[in-house]
């Protein structure tokens, strides 16, 4: 077959339309690729301005069950891993300094978000500030846990009122409760302020503190009070907030004992008969029969003031035996067990009676001043 012979304008026209989908298709590559690239730097720019701006991207669940990512954004407030024993929850804290120092001597408290208790741990801050004669060069760092509702109003006022002292807001679930209990079919036996609030705060300072990222990654020491204590004259005693050298062991102390009062038997219903059951099932070798003893029969300590070594009550062995009995069968705390009982049962357990150092109460301390009694400082 013989073909028609084709002039050289006829062969440009034909091959016109190949050279246009040949650009057209190479731009397109080019296009995307450009395209991928600035997604690229966006992500990358996101990420590092996720990272200065404190935002942790930790894997969640999708709604398939399957493992996903997605960013908390707070706006300053730095989010950290909290590991809870043998579960992992989030922690919120907002420090005062963006510098985290090495573990030291802290002051700790517990609030509200109320006017009140606000109002309160302003004064008793202040009785802090003037009287206590601090022998290290750096002041205790201040722990304010709360449930993150503090405004910056509330957080400034702290700030300002202990300056130059470094200060951290750390963030405590007072929604979440231990495994099989079920706050909505439970009865409470005791209210106050809002319902299970008493007891959480118990149940905080009794075992959950411990397991706070934000106290053992900061505190060997820490001297807890309450937002209405009152220091009303000079702390004497020169190793406050912290410890001081135990000469008999060549260590520190393991605890600090403010003085003794009893609880009521109904609040305690039950506490000690579980154990007198811990102590027999884990062979616990008692090592205070003395205080053991005086636990039995109600007396405790008061922890509205008290100096505690964290890492000592981190141990593993207290840990368990406080697992067992703030977050399991019959939920005790949650009937209300008071923290201050169930600390002095722990110190009875597994501190010698050479390991507390009992000095009584702290001269110049009150716990619930009334306004006008002593000078807590308007």
């Amino acid at each position: 077959m013989i073909r028609p012979h084709r002039t050289k304008d006829q062969i440009k026209q034909r091959s016109r339309p190949q050279k246009i989908f040949l650009f057209v298709l190479l731009s397109t590559g080019l296009v995307l690729v450009l395209v991928e690239f600035m997604i690229g730097a966006a992500v990358t720019s996101n990420f590092e301005e996720a990272k200065d701006e404190n935002i942790i991207w930790q894997p969640l669940r999708n709604d398939s069950g399957a493992p996903g990512r997605k960013p908390l954004f707070f706006a300053s407030d730095l989010v950290t891993n909290q590991i809870n024993h043998d579960e992992e929850r989030r922690s919120t804290t907002t420090p005062s300094k963006s510098t985290s120092p090495k573990r030291g001597q802290c002051l700790v408290v517990l609030t509200t978000n109320s006017s009140e208790d606000i109002q309160d741990l302003s004064k008793s801050l202040k009785s802090i500030q003037v009287n206590l004669v601090e022998a290290n060069k750096t002041p205790a760092t201040l722990l304010v846990f709360n449930e993150g509702n503090l405004n910056a109003k509330q957080r400034q006022l702290v700030i300002d009122t202990v300056h130059p002292r470094r200060v951290l807001f750390p963030v405590i679930d007072f929604d979440s409760y231990p495994p099989h209990f079920d706050p909505i079919t439970e009865v409470e036996n005791w209210s106050k302020r809002k319902k299970w609030g008493y007891q959480q705060m118990c149940r905080f300072w009794a075992y959950r503190i411990w397991l706070h990222k934000d106290l053992y990654e900061n505190c060997e020491t820490y001297m807890r009070f309450d937002t209405d204590s009152c220091f009303s004259k000079r702390i004497t005693a020169e190793y406050l907030p912290g410890l001081p050298a135990n000469t008999s062991s060549g260590g520190y102390f393991a605890y600090v004992a403010n003085e003794m009062s009893r609880d009521v038997p109904f609040v305690s219903e039950g506490l000690h008969d579980l154990v007198q059951s811990y102590v027999y099932d884990h062979k616990v070798h008692i090592k205070n029969p003395e205080l053991y003893k005086r636990t039995s029969e109600l007396e405790m300590l008061f922890t509205n003031f008290e100096v505690a070594n964290v890492t000592w009550f981190r141990q593993d062995h207290v840990l368990a035996f406080l697992k067992r009995i703030v977050e399991e069968e019959p939920f005790g705390v949650l009937q209300r067990w008071g923290d201050a009982l169930i600390r002095t049962y722990t110190l009875a357990l597994y501190a010698e009676k050479s390991e507390v150092l009992w000095g009584g109460k702290l001269h110049g301390y009150m716990h619930g001043y009334k306004p006008g009694t002593l000078p807590c400082y308007v």
